[in-house]
């Protein structure tokens, strides 16, 4: 019985690491484009279902000892 169970959470462990290692960079850990624009469409959708939620993106370039920042942020909902 509890080499069944053991096989059952390596394959477990095995399929989240999968996941995890597909929506994020090996290098640095953070996600990948194919995340952030996953996320990102979350994000929108909530704004547009009209749910009082606000999210920011932040661009960050390095090129060549320079640093090019871009924001765009939501405004929170209100309500009258």
């Amino acid at each position: 019985m509890s080499g069944s169970q053991t096989d059952f959470s390596e394959r477990k462990n095995s399929e989240a690491r999968l996941l995890y290692d597909a929506s994020h960079d090996k290098l640095t850990g953070l996600s990948n484009r194919a995340h952030l624009l996953d996320n990102l469409h979350k994000a929108i959708q909530r704004v547009r279902e009209g749910e009082n939620y606000a999210f920011a993106v932040l661009f960050w370039i390095w090129m060549s000892s320079r640093i090019s920042m871009t924001a765009w942020v939501t405004p929170p909902a209100t309500s009258f």
